[in-house]
């Protein structure tokens, strides 16, 4: 009985090994994925931060010279 009850612990232990391995890959997977998120919003921000910027110059010019 009581090496019964050793192979069950050994198997809910090796399945809990298992299992955290599992979650810090996802972990680390969803890390990355945000990651590349803020990048893709940052680099986008970036570029309509310049276009708006241009369409405001240009808009400040034909002002002047209206």
């Amino acid at each position: 009985m009581a090496q019964e009850q050793g192979l069950r612990w050994q198997k809910l232990l090796q399945y809990e090994h298992e299992r955290r391995l599992y979650l810090e890959d996802m972990v680390e997977q969803l890390g990355k994925q945000h990651s590349n998120l803020e990048k893709q919003i940052r680099k986008s921000m970036n570029g309509q931060t310049a276009a708006a910027a241009a369409a405001d110059t240009a808009g400040t010019t034909r002002r002047q010279f209206s």
